[in-house]
């Protein structure tokens, strides 16, 4: 490991795209017919637990399958990008393997199974596998067109097929559209598109991925349309991107307007890149507000964190959470010609070169693996596909941009960020498993209960925000959770769900002015009396006035920097002076002081 860091600390060149555990992962799987399939192993281990220097073994999963489309599609890119950058013969070849799988899954509507089982049949009935569009769907269409670019000079009628099966998911998406534009979704007072695929906008983000790949290789009436309402869509849906709000700036990925996840995140990618393809610069503007806004908050928070939940939810931190956000920038770079959103990418990219929480190289270059992510105990030692080809993908963008490379190897010098009290480690609580959580579990509290959460060796004027969820709307209910510090007492209204809510959804209060906090001094979280129904406490987030992390590069320093306080804060950058306003994030090129 600290080989690695020291490796990583002294690259200077372009990054190593070492495509050798990529490789070793794809498993060739017997069909029925009595043929073979080529598939890409989800999920490996070290054969020696912790041992990331030995050899690995294949890890299955008996619920889904050996291989899906979602991970497939995306080593396909990895592969075809390669062969279209180096005439690498090895990577059309895999490619090929991958497009064929593609093809092995697609259903004559133009959508797509996702997993196929270890005797090659295929996985029809699952939730995560079932043909519609969807993830799956949307990621073998942006891999198809990302394969006609890439075999357009090698092999040119190889490339017209590829095209013509993504013109298959073209006219399926295009049906769906023209069934649905123009229609709404109403959760409790927002109003959201009705004509997302799949409704979710992340499925959205990716399909316009593989739609703007399509037009800027053939320009297309109908591709256009769809780039433009899935685009609309997209900018459209940022019901909490308030000035100084938590999700200010955002896009959101899911339909839950107080959540937004790193998962799949390319709608910045995807304004950015559908907004240049198309000539629009409505869509261009929505990526730029996002990359200005949401994006420096995200820097100064950890990077790649595993989104806003409502809360900060710092771990855990994977690759994939990369990749959207690191290419979104370069593509937005390439639309408006601003190198900050570039060298912006490039920070977000330097996690994979030890700019991360264990200030550990997440990719190791002499093997080609990636490490599955940090969470609070570490870095794992796995290196499935998921997480070798976002980190392969997002290396790749950055080989012929010699001018971001000193961004790419950032050193993280220094930093403060949030730290989470988790609620079910309360004395006395009562924990319950609770998906989307932080930890996937939470504190159920009966109305009138008190927890007492240790503070630890926090010291300083913090913005708290407790982060909670409940099941209903009830008519006539006020309930209310109170936050106390020492004398201090802050009682927060809960406003959700709301009436009209489709579901359960978490929210994240607290004071509007900062509370100091000291070691040993507990925190109470107290829900009311009153409320006629359980809350499920996640826990309270604790972010510094100011949230910061500080890179060196060999260009000079930058400053990544959150003001989480309720007034606005002066920063001394250089021989000037800035003033941040209250929620609002920045990054600084050069010498700052945070007064």
């Amino acid at each position: 490991m600290i080989t690695h860091l020291v490796l990583a600390l002294a690259a200077t060149g372009a990054p190593t795209v070492n495509l050798s555990h990529l490789d070793w992962l794809r498993r060739d799987v017997a069909t029925p017919e009595g043929g073979t399939t080529a598939t890409w192993q989800i999920y490996a281990s070290p054969v020696k637990k912790g041992d990331r220097q030995g050899p690995y073994r294949f890890v299955g999963d008996e619920d889904e399958g050996v291989g899906c489309v979602d991970d497939v599609a995306r080593a396909a890119i990895v592969y075809a990008r390669e062969h279209a950058r180096t005439g690498s013969l090895h990577a059309g070849r895999q490619a090929r393997a991958g497009f064929d799988f593609l093809a092995r899954m697609a259903r004559p509507d133009g959508t797509y199974v996702n997993f196929i089982w270890g005797d090659g049949s295929l996985h029809v009935e699952g939730p995560t596998s079932r043909p519609g569009l969807n993830w799956w769907t949307a990621r073998a269409l942006w891999a198809l067109a990302e394969g006609a670019r890439a075999f357009t000079a090698s092999d040119p009628a190889y490339a017209r097929l590829l095209r013509d099966r993504a013109f298959v998911t073209v006219k399926a998406l295009e049906a769906d559209l023209t069934r649905r534009d123009g229609t709404w979704r109403y959760y409790g007072t927002h109003k959201a598109p009705g004509w997302f695929v799949g409704d979710a906008p992340d499925v959205t983000a990716v399909a316009v991925l593989g739609l703007a790949t399509l037009h800027q290789d053939g320009e297309d009436a109908t591709l256009k349309r769809l780039i433009g309402r899935y685009g609309e869509a997209i900018a459209l849906w940022a019901p909490n991107a308030v000035e100084g709000g938590l999700l200010d700036g955002a896009h959101l990925p899911g339909l839950g307007p107080t959540t937004w996840h790193a998962y799949g995140a390319h709608m910045l990618h995807a304004l950015a890149l559908g907004g240049h393809a198309i000539g629009s610069k409505r869509l261009v503007a929505a990526a730029r507000d996002e990359a200005d806004r949401f994006t420096p908050k995200l820097l100064a928070l950890g990077g790649p964190i595993a989104g806003v939940l409502p809360g900060y939810a710092i771990y855990p931190q994977i690759a994939y959470g990369v990749e959207p956000m690191a290419l979104g920038l370069l593509a937005l770079e390439d639309a408006t010609g601003e190198a900050r959103y570039g060298r912006l990418g490039a920070l977000f990219a330097s996690w994979l070169f030890g700019a991360n929480p264990a200030r550990t190289p997440m990719y190791a270059s002499a093997t080609g693996r990636v490490w599955d992510g940090i969470d609070t105990k570490g870095v794992s030692a796995d290196s499935g596909a998921e997480s070798t080809i976002e980190a392969l993908l997002t290396l790749q963008a950055f080989v012929g941009r010699p001018d971001l490379w000193p961004y790419l190897y950032a050193r993280e010098t220094d930093g403060r960020t949030a730290t989470f009290l988790e609620a079910e480690k309360a004395a006395g609580a009562r924990a319950v498993g609770a998906g989307e959580m932080s930890g996937d579990r939470a504190a159920r509290m009966a109305p009138g209960a008190t927890l007492r959460l240790a503070t630890n060796h926090l010291r300083g004027r913090y913005r708290l925000l407790a982060v909670a969820r409940r099941e209903s709307f009830v008519a006539g209910e006020r309930a209310t959770l109170a936050i106390g510090v020492g004398t201090q007492r802050f009682g927060l209204p809960l406003a959700w769900p709301p009436q009209g809510a489709p579901w359960a959804a978490g929210e994240a209060v607290g004071p509007r002015s900062l509370v100091t906090l000291s070691p040993g001094v507990p925190l109470t979280v107290s829900y009311s009396k009153g409320a006629r129904q359980a809350a499920w406490l996640d826990g309270v987030m604790a972010v510094p006035e100011l949230t910061y992390r500080r890179f060196m590069t060999d260009r000079g320093p930058i400053t990544a920097v959150y003001n989480a306080s309720d007034a606005a804060r002066r920063l001394t950058t250089g021989r000037s002076a800035v003033s941040l306003p209250p929620g609002g994030a920045l990054v600084i090129e050069g010498p700052a002081a945070l007064e």
